[in-house]
């Protein structure tokens, strides 16, 4: 009701087309979305049954015909809500990856994390809300300090996270495994120190993503980039339930609540580790020129633009191509075209000088 209420106050920017949005592959998308995740949450408990199977076969066929009729419209000049073109950039493949990754090991954890509290160990949900505290505040905290964060670590900010991450994980996975059939006042406690680990990992992990990846693609693409990773993060939190969710499920009553939930936070440390190796493989890629840096990130070359007038540093607004201060080929650009101008200044005053003396 709040955000309703809110509307009338943004502002309103003019279509730029009068053709009216995708919704059909709008409503392909969901309706694919919705069969493959019903299907993979319910195929375990049902023991795969045929209609569960068939569910699953029907999210993925209506998927690619989602994915061929977007690529028709794109081809045609119409509106898109995916963009197939823009997956032929490698970092652009990489940050989708990269977002599976993360929010599907973040929405298998928050489940896993409700049914152990509540179902599990018997907490209220006021009780397993609280629990959380540690976590949801380290998460916050972090993230408010995100620019100080990247701008402390750079590049290598999402990588660090995910060590950090692996290190909570494994750590949280090891005390529940051994807190079975114990007091459940120690497996909270445990949480509650892990939590603050867990929360400034993950906020780390989440905050530089996309920023990080739209400074690698061309500013022309940046927008259809983004509409990817919306698409990617909405599904994968579905799909992380579940896939991870279910291997937490299908567990629990063989090897009981705790140690079910230590196996699933195995298979999330697994995501977590890929997701390292691609955070190190995007960090590695020589950034071209067109893209824009994200806030707060140092791209760590020593290149400098300090002899550079502030007048040669501003960026033209009105150029398609808008290239990082910090690239060195835009300052060795911009160092040249100073020194040609003066190298022309002092050819000018030279030619006067002659004429004066020959008068």
């Amino acid at each position: 009701m709040l955000a309703l209420l809110g509307v009338r106050r943004l502002l309103v920017h003019p279509p730029s087309s009068t053709e009216r949005p995708d919704l059909g592959g709008a409503l392909r998308l969901g309706t694919s979305l919705l069969a493959l995740v019903a299907g993979l949450s319910l195929g375990p408990a049902t023991g795969w049954a045929w209609w569960a199977s068939a569910l699953v076969a029907l999210g993925f066929l209506g998927l690619y015909g989602f994915w061929l009729d977007q690529g028709r419209r794109e081809r045609a000049g119409r509106p898109v809500l995916v963009a197939p073109s823009s997956l032929r950039l490698p970092s652009v493949r990489l940050g989708l990856l990269m977002a599976v990754l993360l929010f599907a090991g973040y929405g298998a954890f928050s489940y896993e994390y409700s049914m152990l509290t509540q179902v599990g160990l018997g907490l209220t949900p006021v009780q397993s809300g609280l629990a959380l505290t540690a976590f949801a505040g380290t998460f916050v905290l972090a993230g408010l300090h995100m620019p100080g964060i990247m701008s402390r670590f750079g590049e290598r900010t999402m990588e660090l996270a995910a060590v950090l991450l692996c290190a909570g994980l494994t750590l949280l996975g090891v005390a529940s495994w051994f807190a079975q059939g114990k007091s459940v006042a120690i497996w909270v406690g445990c949480f509650e120190v892990l939590g603050v680990l867990l929360g400034a990992a993950q906020a780390s992990q989440y905050g530089p993503l996309v920023g990080t990846v739209m400074a690698a693609v061309p500013h022309r693409v940046a927008g259809l980039a983004g509409g990817l990773f919306t698409t990617a993060q909405q599904a994968s939190l579905g799909l992380g339930i579940a896939t991870i969710g279910g291997v937490f499920g299908t567990l629990a009553p063989r090897l009981g609540w705790e140690r079910a939930f230590a196996v699933a936070l195995g298979v999330q440390l697994i995501t977590t580790v890929l997701f390292w190796v691609l955070a190190r493989r995007l960090r590695s890629r020589p950034r071209a020129c067109g893209t824009v840096l994200a806030p707060g990130v140092s791209t760590g070359r020593r290149h400098s633009i300090d002899h550079i007038p502030a007048r040669g540093r501003r960026l033209d607004q009105s150029r398609t191509c808008r290239v990082p201060l910090t690239c060195p080929r835009s300052a060795c650009a911009l160092s040249r075209q100073q020194n040609s101008s003066q190298q022309k200044e002092t050819s000018r005053c030279d030619q006067d000088d002659h004429y004066a003396q020959a008068s």
